[in-house]
């Protein structure tokens, strides 16, 4: 789920009074010192995605997923390189505040009856880590996933995949391993077109497709 950024204060002060079960996450913009602004509001923007979804096509299968943590000391030192003197000491966004996202995501999936992949209990409690802090190996900057991170988030996904949609799981091709090819197969999806070991042509790719 994308939070939602809000930018208008007035709005913001109604919704902080008016809206039950409502709460605003404070963080700060890019680093800067002087923009500490709410970040974005849970859980209503959370449920809202559902019934979104759910408004879309009312039998497709959902996944929900919660914020991945942050790498509190190699996100501060990212921006210290960055902006230089005029990063803000403390970093615009920390596990503290993503964990609380993380646990309304949780929330509202259950409610929901939607399965949810937890990322950041993933990598909090994941195997090698010396403390639910040492995740900077799922980063390259302690915000954004590292090739390291997208590899434990793309099994994460497959096992989901394989335990709550079993016939969305595509096979591999038996004589090559590929996912990609003519020898793959999925029970519930259908391709668009042909694979590319299908087609036979002398064509250039320029000639076949312009």
């Amino acid at each position: 789920m994308v939070p939602q950024v809000c930018r208008n204060q007035p709005d913001l002060e109604r919704s902080r009074k008016g809206r039950v079960g409502d709460d605003l996450v404070w963080g700060q913009r890019r680093g800067h010192p002087g923009t500490t602004r709410p970040a974005f509001r849970i859980p209503n923007q959370s449920r809202n995605n559902c019934r979104q979804g759910q408004r879309v096509v009312s039998s497709c299968q959902n996944l929900d997923r919660d914020a991945p943590p942050v790498a509190k000391d190699q996100r501060s030192k990212y921006l210290k390189n960055q902006f230089g003197d005029k990063a803000s000491e403390k970093a615009e966004r920390s596990s503290e505040v993503t964990g609380k996202y993380a646990a309304v995501c949780l929330d509202v999936a259950a409610a929901k009856m939607i399965p949810c992949l937890d990322i950041f209990t993933g990598m909090t409690t994941a195997e090698g880590n010396s403390d639910k802090d040492d995740v900077s190996r799922f980063f390259w900057d302690g915000l954004h996933f590292s090739e390291t991170g997208h590899a434990f988030v793309s099994e994460a996904l497959e096992k989901a995949i394989h335990t709550h949609f079993p016939t969305l799981e595509v096979r591999p091709c038996s004589a090559t391993g590929q996912f990609n090819n003519s020898g793959s197969a999925c029970n519930d999806l259908v391709t668009s077109g042909p694979y590319h070991d299908q087609i036979k042509s002398k064509k250039t790719w320029q000639e076949a497709f312009d």
